[in-house]
C-alpha cells in the first residue's frame, strides 16, 4: 500500500472598492478627491479668488482702475480659471487622458500663481484708495497661503509618483525596467 501525498495552497485575496462613478463619455467621478487635503486646498482657493475677484469688481464704481487693479484683476480670474479647471479635471478623472507631467505643471502654476497674487495683493492694498482694495487684497493674502500649501503638496506628489516609477531593484519588484506609466495619479 502506497501513500500519495497532497499539498494544500491557501491563497488570500484582497478587494479594493473605489468609489467612481462613470458616465457615458468615459469619465469618471472620483469622489473620494472632495474629502482629500488637496482637494479642500484647492477648493478654499477656488472659493476665495472667486470671492476676491467679486470684491474688487464691485467695490470699483465703473470709473478707470489703473494698472493696480487691473492687475489684480486679472491675476485673481486666471487664478480662478487655473483652480476650476484644475478641480473638475481631478474631480472628473479628465487629467488621466491627457499625458502630460501635470505634477510639474502644478508646481510651476502655483508658484507663478504664487508670485503674481502677492504682488498684486500687495500693490492693492499699498496703493488701494477704495474699500473693496482691502478687502480683496486681504482675499488674496488668504490665497496666497492656499497657493504656497497647494504648491507643497504637489512636490509632494511628485516625489511620491516618482518614487513608484523608478526601476525596482528591491525583492518585492515585480515589474521590468520601463513598464511603469510615465504620468501617475496625484497621491492624495
Amino acid at each position: 500500500m502506497t501513500s500519495t501525498g497532497q499539498v494544500v495552497k491557501t491563497v488570500h485575496t484582497t478587494t479594493t472598492t473605489t468609489t467612481a462613478t462613470s458616465t457615458g463619455s468615459g469619465l469618471s467621478f472620483r469622489l473620494e478627491y472632495l474629502t482629500s487635503v488637496q482637494g479642500i486646498a484647492l477648493f478654499l482657493a477656488l472659493f476665495y479668488s472667486l470671492v476676491s475677484f467679486i470684491v474688487i469688481i464691485i467695490g470699483t464704481d465703473n470709473d478707470f482702475l489703473g494698472g493696480t487693479y487691473a492687475l489684480y484683476l486679472t491675476t485673481s480670474f486666471f487664478s480662478f480659471a487655473y483652480c476650476l479647471f484644475t478641480y473638475l479635471s481631478l474631480l472628473t478623472n479628465l487629467r488621466s487622458k491627457m499625458p502630460l507631467p501635470w505634477n510639474l505643471v502644478d508646481v510651476f502654476a502655483y508658484f507663478i500663481l504664487f508670485v503674481l497674487m502677492l504682488i498684486s495683493s500687495s500693490l492693492v492694498l499699498a496703493k488701494g484708495r477704495r474699500k473693496a482694495a482691502g478687502s480683496a487684497g486681504t482675499l488674496g493674502f488668504i490665497v496666497v497661503q492656499g497657493y504656497f500649501g497647494l504648491a507643497l503638496l504637489a512636490i509632494r506628489d511628485y516625489r511620491f509618483s516618482r518614487s513608484l516609477t523608478q526601476a525596482g531593484d528591491g525583492a518585492t519588484s515585480n515589474t521590468p525596467t520601463g513598464s511603469m506609466p510615465s504620468n501617475l495619479d496625484p497621491a492624495y
